[in-house]
């Protein structure tokens, strides 16, 4: 489940429902390949990224928690470019109309429920980056320590990370973030996933730079087929 980010080149955005996107506008769906990084390396590797991550983003961005008081406007805006990405950058403009008919208001509170309910488990499930303005530009969604046994490991759901912040390294930081929530888990495998288009690869790079390996392969298939 971004933002461009380092010297490699970044993805930027980043879903478990196969919702992933590059800094080039390159998107993929859940027919893609699932990666997945060890703790005992990438996650345990973080710690010095992590408090060098700060420091670099400190001058810039503050990065947080999400609070619903104030930034649930700021999340879903950057939902929506997250999810319109998506749909415009694979399967034409029909799947493009799909995923735009999702985006209702109703679509809108749920989404936004279920946010609060992750983070009402843990407020770093969510975290955000803000500008100095107030404007979120930037999150990474992980899922809670308790849907962990869906996967038997920690999920990262969603990345994403605003046109111009890309190439800043606030990719690094977001993935930073989900790495160290990751860390602090209780996992039933000592490892976090996402999935990826081993096709991108910008995306590749970004996650390989970040020890993130090929796992397995999600297919996927509409509810209401006969």
């Amino acid at each position: 489940m971004v933002a461009s980010g380092g010297d490699a080149p970044a993805r930027d955005a980043v879903s478990l429902d196969g919702i992933v996107s590059a800094d080039d506008g390159r998107v993929s769906t859940p027919e893609n390949g699932t990666s997945i990084a060890e703790n005992g390396t990438s996650i345990a590797e973080s710690g010095n990224r992590y408090a060098a991550a700060r420091t670099r983003r400190s001058m810039a961005l503050e990065m947080r928690p999400y609070d619903a008081t104030t930034d649930a406007d700021g999340l879903y805006d950057c939902k929506l470019a997250f999810e319109r990405g998506l749909g415009e950058g694979t399967g034409g403009e029909e799947k493009a109309a799909v995923y735009d008919r999702k985006l209702t208001d109703a679509y809108r509170e749920r989404w936004l429920q279920w946010v609060d309910r992750c983070v009402a488990d843990k407020p770093r499930c969510v975290t955000v980056a803000v500008d100095d303005e107030g404007a979120v530009v930037g999150y990474v969604f992980c899922l809670p320590e308790r849907l962990s046994m869906i996967w038997d490991a920690a999920v990262i759901n969603e990345l994403y990370v605003a046109p111009a912040h890309r190439g800043t390294g606030l990719a690094d930081d977001l993935m930073d973030e989900a790495l160290a929530l990751a860390d602090d888990q209780d996992l039933p495998l000592d490892r976090i996933l996402l999935d990826v288009d081993p096709a991108n690869e910008r995306a590749r790079a970004f996650y390989d730079r970040h020890g993130f390996d090929p796992w397995g392969e999600l297919i996927v298939r509409a509810v209401d087929d006969k």
